[in-house]
């Protein structure tokens, strides 16, 4: 009964569980509309799997391994374009059991040396082709990266050619399901494990670090292999699937491959390819992150498997994911957070440390003060809860725009004077600016420590037929004041080879250094000719930009970054910046570089901005505040970007306000205070 507004739901359970709560509402209507759900976690570290090891696990798959180390891998590589001047790419095939073959694509940075292992896996699905700059962008951050397929398909075909494949490929999870010598899965894992062989067998792998990773099934795969083959080091998986495929029969929830229940000699067979019975053979360091509102990988199986796993490790609950292609970017973030603060220790030859779960399952102190700290400091008792701008049934374009009306006037200054001149205009934007950086993005402090650049690699290559100069850079701050809070920007950019004069350049946001910006580079399958090709051939030149390396993209960082630095480790003032003004900030001072160093051969009055999302907000404000920049590329900036505030639709002040405050001045949170009225 809702009618009070309120609702108290209770369930009790005699034995660690996990709990999944889902909720009808139905509309004015009488129709249901999207449901509402939850997930309970109640002592997951204590929990065991349904059905017991079977006693020749370990016999049956040293008997296929052996028959797999019979057949030579006769490794075939065919080189092929990059895409990228600082990363060399091959399509790989192997010789595999029962006459098939290991298909994939492998890169690695186009320089001698040793580097660090990665071999990637890959979720289910009818198959489908891999795309090139999943290797790619990880050998640019010096991997040594292979991925390959999980079935005996090419990897680089039109899609034609995946579709006109046997129905029987497409329902794989079927194939041999009620024998375990005849499972697709058999197949699978043994493609798995001749994949770490081959990449541990390679001269130019550093013989330290060895990491597999995959998402839904590649995250199965992993753990499986990881399990078989000892040279596996690290172990990131994200929602993995196949753990505890006997759940169904004990009340738990199913998992894919979702074989079915009621066929005894189907169940027995799949505790062979059961993530859950390699586990405890894993002495890799592991990464395994679980959404709490899972219906495709159930994380009571994947908790399971956690708690098997001997050797160190770190869980990371999503409390509010459901699988990874139903979730949000937002929900999604803890994983894709961590993860990525793990391969950047690794790629440095770091050693990771696992946090243990109770450090996992609650926000970390510094995010806990700095929003806390904030609501304290502005009088706010609590925030108006944001709206899901993934649940478009909320939202009524009809009464979106209840504000239109009050809407103020740009060209009206503050004292009711109207902007009819173009010498006005000065004033009225310092006005704007003033409202801005007080109330919205926040203000950049007096005396920020200098930034010194280096270029770090000079490399020349050509990009569609067009000789290109690439140079990366760092930009060190002086952190003098605050020995402890180091920042390092990291950048690069390319330009024609060919012109003497200075160039214009369009500078792209570069999550992860490489990760994002590769995806700007390469097309993706349905795609033409990739921006940065398409500048080349008009004689202008891109550059890339780690906004992480500037300040990160999370709430824990405000003690950390070019934020923390200035504030020496300590909360911001309330008018102080968020990321998005600090990501500005660190563009303006590549711009800077450009302006003193004309051998780079860019032209500073002609550089252009461009960004997506959070990254479009962030090109959007760099506009504003720096005014050098000649032109902007803004993609989906929602609010904080070109969205009103007023339009309520998708995401809102609230949203912002809350999971995402530390984007923008504290002041913000005063607007989505549930003692105000939006005004």
């Amino acid at each position: 009964d809702l009618s009070s507004g309120k609702a108290r739901i209770e369930a009790r359970v005699n034995e660690p569980e996990m709990l999944y709560l889902e909720i009808k509402p139905r509309g004015q209507d009488g129709n249901d509309v999207r449901p509402i759900v939850a997930g309970a976690a109640i002592a997951p570290e204590l929990l065991k799997p349904v059905a017991p090891c079977p006693a020749n696990f370990d016999t049956f798959w040293a008997s296929k391994i052996k028959l797999l180390e019979a057949i030579p891998a006769n490794p075939v590589l065919t080189p092929a374009d990059s895409g990228r001047p600082d990363v060399d790419y091959a399509t790989i095939r192997m010789d595999h059991v029962r006459g098939t073959h290991v298909y994939g694509q492998i890169a690695k940075p186009k320089r001698d040396g040793k580097f660090p292992a990665m071999v990637i896996f890959q979720w289910a699905s009818p198959p489908y082709p891999l795309q090139k700059v999943w290797v790619t962008a990880r050998a640019a951050e010096g991997w040594l990266a292979l991925n390959i397929e999980p079935h005996n398909v090419l990897p680089n075909q039109p899609q034609n050619y995946y579709n006109a494949l046997p129905i029987a490929i497409k329902h794989y999870e079927s194939i041999g399901n009620n024998d375990r010598d005849k499972s697709y899965f058999l197949e699978m894992y043994l493609r798995d494990y001749r994949a770490v062989d081959y990449i541990a067998s390679r001269p130019d792998w550093n013989g330290k670090t060895l990491v597999v990773m995959g998402i839904s099934m590649g995250g199965q795969q992993s753990l499986c292999v990881a399990g078989l083959h000892p040279k596996v080091t690290h172990v990131i998986v994200d929602v993995p699937s196949g753990c505890d495929t006997n759940g169904p029969l004990h009340g738990r929830q199913a998992s894919y491959p979702f074989f079915p229940a009621n066929d005894p000699k189907i169940m027995q067979t799949a505790l062979y390819f059961d993530a859950v019975n390699f586990a405890p053979r894993i002495k890799a360091t592991s990464l395994i992150a679980m959404g709490f509102v899972d219906t495709i990988s159930a994380p009571t199986g994947v908790w399971t498997a956690y708690d098997l796993i001997p050797g160190p490790k770190e869980a990371v609950p999503m409390v509010d994911s459901p699988h990874n292609h139903l979730a949000t970017p937002a929900q999604q973030r803890p994983y894709t957070q961590r993860s990525a603060e793990w391969l950047r220790t690794l790629v440095k030859r770091g050693e990771v440390n696992p946090r243990p779960i109770s450090d996992s399952t609650k926000k970390t102190e510094s995010q806990v003060d700095d929003h806390q700290l904030m609501m304290n400091e502005l009088g706010i008792k609590k925030l108006r809860p944001g709206a899901d701008p993934h649940n478009q049934d909320a939202f009524d374009e009809a009464t979106a725009n209840r504000f239109q009306d009050s809407l103020p006037d740009v060209l009206t200054m503050h004292d009711g004077t109207k902007v009819t001149r173009a010498d006005q205009w000065p004033k009225r934007r310092a006005e704007i600016l003033e409202d801005f950086e007080r109330e919205v993005y926040g203000r950049i402090p007096q005396h920020v420590p200098k930034v010194t650049w280096k270029v770090t690699s000079v490399a020349k290559a050509t990009s569609g037929g067009i000789p290109i100069i690439t140079k990366t850079l760092v930009g060190h701050v002086d952190n003098s004041s605050c020995p402890q809070v180091a920042v390092d920007i990291q950048a690069g950019f390319t330009v024609p080879a060919g012109p003497k004069k200075p160039v214009p350049v369009m500078v792209a946001f570069s999550s992860h250094f490489g990760d994002r910006f590769a995806q700007h580079v390469h097309a993706r399958q349905s795609a033409a000719v990739p921006w940065p090709k398409q500048a080349l051939a008009k004689g202008w030149g891109y550059a890339f930009l780690d906004p992480e390396s500037i300040q990160p993209d999370n709430a824990a960082g405000l003690r950390r970054g070019i934020i923390g630095l200035t504030n020496r480790g300590q909360p911001r003032k309330p008018d102080q910046w968020g990321a998005l003004r600090a990501w500005q900030w660190g563009t303006s001072r590549l711009i800077d570089y450009f302006a003193a160093n004309p051998e780079s051969r860019v032209d500073p009055t002609k550089v252009g901005i461009e960004g997506l999302s959070r990254f479009g907000k962030a090109a959007l404000v760099t506009e504003a505040f720096d005014q050098r920049i000649a032109v902007g590329l803004i993609g989906s900036s929602g609010a904080g970007g070109a969205k009103l505030y007023r339009h309520m639709y998708g995401e809102t002040i609230e949203n912002l306000a809350g999971s995402e405050y530390y984007w923008m001045a504290g002041n913000f949170m005063k607007y989505a205070a549930s003692e105000a009225k939006f005004g």
